[in-house]
Order: C-alpha cells, then structure tokens, then sequence
C-alpha cells in the first residue's frame, strides 16, 4: 500500500519537471503527427500544475506539408485548480511570433482534417453544462494572419506588432463581452479579390436581409479602443488603380484612432470616435470625431467635426434608408442625407480627389444651412 503511495507521489513530483513534461509532450505530439499524417510538435513545454502553462516552438502542417499554424511562444494562466470548478478565469493569454495560414482551393478548408480527427463517430450523449470560461488579459506580439480563400476569389491578410486587452467581463456563455480598454499598434488589413474557382452554377444566391449588425444577439461594450499607425488597403481587382480616389483600390495609412464608449446592444451600434489617417490618392483627413450611430435604418454622425486637406465640415450629417444593401446600391434615389452645417467650407481641390476634372476649379464654398 505505501510502495503504491509512494510510487503516485514520485510520478507527481516528476510530471511537475520540465524534463519529463517535455517528454510526454513529444510522444503526444508524434502520435498525434502520425494520426494525422503531418507534422505537429512543440520545441519546449513548461507546466506548473494547475494553473499555467508556457509553449514554444508550437507548429501544426496542414496536409500539404504547409504552415497552418506557428507560436513562438504561448503562455496561459488560469484558475488553481481549473478542472475541478465549474467558472473559472482566464487570467491570462500572451502570443508572441504566432502565424495562422488558413486556405482552400476547392470546398474544404486546410484544416479540415483537424476538425475531423477530433469529431466523434459515435452517436452524441447528451452533454452536462461544460465549464464557464471568462476571459481578463491578452497581450499578443507580432501576430500574422493569412486567409487565402481561391474557392470564393478572394485572400484577408492582417497583422499587427501588439495588441493588448484588459476585459471587465467576458462571457462566452452569456454572449457578453465588456472590455476596459484595448490598445493595437501598427495592425495592417488587407483584402484581395480576384476570380474565383468556385463553378457559377453553383454559387448561392444569398438572401439579403439588410444590415444585420448583430444577428447573435452579442452585447458588447468597450470603454476604450485606441488604434495606433494602423493600415488599410482593399484590392478589387487586377487594374492598375486611377491616380485620384479608386474605390477598388483603397490604402489608407497612418491611421491613428481613439473610439470610446462603443456599444453594440442588439441592432444598434454606438461609437464616440475621433481619427485620422492618409489615403493613397493624396486625401489627408485630418480629423474625423463624431458621436457615430449606426442602425438597420440610419448611419448617424453627431457632433461632427471632420477636417480635410482643407476643407471643414460640422456638426451633423446622416444616411437614412429602410433597406442597407438595396439601397445603397441605388443610392442616389434610395438613400436620404440629412445635413445639418454650420461655419464650414468645402473647397474644389478636395472634391477633386473624387472627380478630377474639378482639379482646375480653385474655388471655396461657404456651407451653413440644413441640407
């Protein structure tokens, strides 16, 4: 009885060693490369029983022997003993060097074959109320994502330096997210469409249902955002882009913004803003802060205060419709603008940017008056 005592608690003591976790880590990691016929290991582990874990070097081939994902390094701290309560909190996630490659060129995703190895074939039980997670910190360092979709025609590329967040509450269960404050510096965005591969005859017509802000009914508010040298480019096509302001050919640079109080309560969005960034046509906004609004029926710029190359604009301008994606798209008839200025000035050479022929114009305009 006590060699048997003995014996569980030496096996304690040693699984709590970096030398053996490492070890049953690697023969995980090559039962789990030879299930799924690729490459998956972990460089170094570290654990510290029952509420931390640090891992290196963690990398996952996708079945064409190519990257799906890599960290550098992942750290999680959570709960003491975590498994044996229902709530527990994610004290902390730290990433740092990581890149996720997702792609497809038919139907099925690379990595589907992930999402199969871990699926049951046997009929599902009925499941217990699994553990409630919350979630408090996440600080991320130079994270690249890569979604190369050739089925659809179209490839999102995103990374950024840092991303810091600090959560008041997050609630996966609940579908609540309340964050104090998230801070990203010098995150870049990319969207690339191009011919896709996906037959015409079998594309889905999609059923518009108009602007669905939050059809998972999420509650999410968020005290402070604040975005800094960020980067925006979207390419619509192969076309060389025009040299003024080319809505198939966006890059927007030195974005810096501060949004605050964000809200987003079932269909209705509210953002205090205030930014600035540089577009490829030459458009310098100076500054766009306003009290943002956005609805199924209205997008609402409160308290405007937008600066241009030169020209101003304040205090209220709105988009009213009943229907976004139909009426945008005739927006001419569909879309009603209110306009509320007051001591603003608009001039030629901005309007320029959006039709060149005014470039010779040179002329200044007083606007006050509702509109």
């Amino acid at each position: 009885m006590f060699g048997i005592i003995g014996l569980l608690l030496i096996a304690l003591i040693a699984i709590q060693t970096e030398l053996v976790q490492n070890w049953l880590v690697g023969i995980a990691s090559k039962r789990i490369s030879r299930d799924l016929g690729t490459e998956v290991k972990i460089k170094h582990v570290s654990f510290a029983f029952f509420n931390r874990a640090n891992l290196e070097g963690t990398l996952i081939r996708d079945t064409q022997k190519d990257t799906l994902l890599y960290a550098g390094q992942l750290k999680v701290r959570i709960t003491d003993w975590f498994f044996t309560k229902s709530n527990s909190e994610l004290k902390f996630i730290g990433l740092e060097d990581a890149t996720i490659k997702l792609q497809r060129k038919d139907s099925v995703w690379n990595y589907q074959f992930i999402v199969d190895y871990f699926s049951s074939s046997s009929p599902t039980k009925e499941k217990k109320a699994g553990m409630q997670l919350s979630l408090k910190k996440i600080d991320f360092k130079n994270v690249s994502f890569i979604q190369k979709d050739l089925w659809a025609g179209e490839t999102l590329a995103a990374n950024f330096t840092s991303l810091t967040l600090d959560a008041e509450n997050i609630n996966f269960a609940k579908n609540i997210i309340v964050l104090n404050e998230v801070n990203l510096d010098r995150p870049y965005f990319s969207i690339t469409n191009y011919p896709a591969l996906k037959p015409a005859v079998i594309k889905k017509l999609l059923v518009d249902t108009g602007l669905s802000l939050n059809p998972s009914r999420m509650f999410l508010q968020v005290a402070s955002l604040k975005i800094t040298n960020g980067n925006f480019v979207n390419t619509g096509n192969d076309r060389k882009p025009l040299n003024y302001f080319d809505a198939d050919h966006l890059n927007f640079s030195k974005l810096d913004a501060n949004f605050t109080n964000i809200l987003l309560n079932n269909d209705t969005l509210k953002i205090n803003m205030d930014l600035s960034c540089k577009e490829r046509s030459g458009i310098d906004l100076k500054r766009l802060k306003a009290n943002f609004k956005v609805t199924p029926q209205i997008m609402e710029l409160a308290n405007l205060d937008l600066k241009l190359n030169k020209s101003k604009l304040g205090n209220y301008f709105a988009m009213k419709f009943n229907h976004f994606n139909v009426d945008f798209g005739e927006y001419v008839t569909n879309v009603l603008m209110d306009a509320k200025f007051s001591s603003s000035k608009v001039f030629s050479d901005d309007i320029a940017f959006f039709a060149p022929s005014l470039k010779t114009w040179k002329k200044e305009f007083d606007l006050t008056g509702n509109f």
